[in-house]
């Protein structure tokens, strides 16, 4: 699976991000932590796919509970600002 998310991130970098975001949704739906952190990126944004922040949080959801740290902060982040999910400090 590394090559594929490989392959992704090389999508990603000459912003080719339709294409970037289909191997990427591979990768994250088997269990790719950091690529279901990219492309929630990409839907919190709508870079190579509709905006969708729902979609977005299910992502990082997923990739925080994956154990990728960087996921983890990004909800911190917006729970604390009510930023696509509502405002909760608890969380």
């Amino acid at each position: 699976m590394t090559n594929e998310f490989d392959a992704a991130l090389e999508l990603h970098y000459r912003k080719e991000f339709v294409r970037a975001a289909a191997a990427l949704q591979r990768c994250a739906d088997a269990g790719h932590p950091q690529a279901a952190y990219v492309l929630a990126n990409y839907y919190f944004v709508g870079a190579g796919v509709e905006r969708d922040v729902e979609t977005a949080h299910r992502l990082l959801m997923q990739s925080s509970e994956g154990g990728y740290a960087e996921a983890t902060n990004f909800l911190g982040t917006l729970y604390e600002n009510g930023e696509a999910v509502p405002c909760d400090p608890k969380k």
